[in-house]
């Protein structure tokens, strides 16, 4: 029986993510510096804390299992990052929300997860969607492909880490996961940071902890737990909640516009995204476990 807590807590921990673009918006320090800094001190706060509260065991080494993950995340905020400061706030995260269509195209050839027909409808309308943002998303209809570009690579990096993470590691305890996760990212990012040994301002620095400590340390250890419980279609899916929050975020705090483009190409998109959730609770969507 699937677990509605858990589904709500991936979508809870999903929509804080528009806190964090809007965090990295806010930063002029290159992507892979961000994402160095961020999973860098996640990292340095599990190693500490976890010895602190009597919980060193997990940080034992769980096998050479756990070390794609960590490559993975590190392509996947880089590009994620790099994105938004090529594009929009909104046109950046709403590339990356394709991240579902690509784990729905991946998840039958990778896992035992089978797509049903409300998933197949849901993809055409997914990539027409992305076409029209593509095309004419950007305020006044101009085209940045450099960004866009960079948000699809970051979607495909993060729908190849769901697949992996439900294939390979529902055994690694969520924290050890986490910790391990950030420390492989940390060493693969770390030559970006010392060939830019950028200057970082104090105001930038707190910016960063929170970033690292509260919404990667912190909150990467509940998604993680919450993710055990739901398919990878529908942590896909709920990725969905992202681009919703980031674009509230985005007009109320930021004051960036909502083109015509825009608010049809996302609409589309969560419809497109509702269908393979009703599909996936309906029971008709996947394969046995």
């Amino acid at each position: 029986m699937k677990s509605s807590t858990a589904v709500l807590a991936v979508a809870l921990c999903t929509a804080c993510s528009g806190i964090v673009t809007l965090i990295v918006a806010g930063l002029t320090l290159p992507p892979t510096v961000i994402a160095f800094w961020r999973v860098a001190i996640a990292a340095a706060t599990l190693a500490v804390l976890l010895p602190l509260s009597g919980r060193r065991r997990l940080l034992r080494y769980p096998g050479r299992v756990i070390l794609v993950p960590g490559v993975l995340l590190a392509v996947q905020w880089g590009l994620s990052f790099a994105a938004l400061q090529h594009t929009s706030i909104i046109s950046a995260v709403l590339m990356t929300s394709t991240a579902p269509v690509m784990i729905a195209v991946l998840a039958p050839l990778l896992l035992r997860e089978r797509p049903g027909p409300l998933s197949l409808t849901a993809l055409p309308l997914a990539v027409a969607a992305t076409a029209l943002i593509v095309t004419r998303g950007e305020q006044g209809g101009e085209l940045r492909p450099v960004g866009l570009a960079l948000g699809a690579g970051s979607a495909l990096a993060y729908a190849l880490l769901v697949i992996y993470l439900k294939r390979y590691t529902d055994d690694v305890d969520p924290t050890t996961l986490v910790f391990y996760e950030t420390f492989v990212a940390a060493l693969v990012l770390s030559p970006t940071y010392l060939l830019a040994r950028p200057v970082v301002t104090q105001s930038e620095l707190a910016r960063l902890a929170l970033l690292g400590v509260v919404l990667t340390a912190c909150l990467g250890i509940a998604y993680q737990s919450a993710m055990r419980r739901v398919t990878a279609l529908e942590v896909g899916v709920l990725s969905y909640v992202e681009p919703g929050a980031t674009a509230l975020l985005a007009v109320t705090l930021r004051g960036e516009p909502l083109t015509p483009e825009i608010v049809v190409g996302g609409a589309v998109i969560f419809f497109a995204g509702g269908l393979v959730t009703l599909g996936n609770l309906r029971g008709g969507e996947l394969g046995s476990p």
